[in-house]
């Protein structure tokens, strides 16, 4: 697989995003996405540099293929990633964020009975 192949896998089938969005993101207009993906142009070094940093591409993977996809994020960096997508306006309302609006106002001791009531969800869910 070409390098203009795994971007288009990238952003259509794992980020599910069409051309204009994805563009948008790295500074690209979706004509160039689409000729990237077809091969017509290449890619700079500073355009796959972007890719990366921004949607957490394996550069390696990119260039070449070989290696995952996407580089193992920390745990702070997954909830952060997480977080942006809840937060988007499209998102404005949605259940996800008014459990975190209600868990943003609880108090300590509030917390700690959140704690043991998801120790407990996670017990039952292990035992399938």
């Amino acid at each position: 697989m070409e390098i203009y192949e795994r971007i288009k896998e990238l952003r259509k089938a794992t980020l599910q995003m069409n051309q204009t969005d994805f563009g948008e993101r790295i500074g690209l207009s979706q004509s160039n996405v689409a000729n990237i993906e077809k091969g017509r142009i290449s890619l700079t070094d500073r355009n796959i540099q972007v890719i990366c940093a921004t949607y957490n591409v394996n550069e390696k993977w990119l260039r070449t293929g070989d290696g995952e996809p996407f580089n193992e994020l920390s745990e702070q960096e997954e909830l952060a990633a997480w977080m942006g997508t809840i937060l988007k306006p499209e998102n404005d309302g949605c259940t996800k964020q008014r459990i975190i609006r209600i868990l943003s106002q609880l108090e300590d001791d509030e917390w700690e009975a959140i704690e043991k009531i998801a120790k407990k969800i996670a017990e039952e869910y292990k035992k399938g």
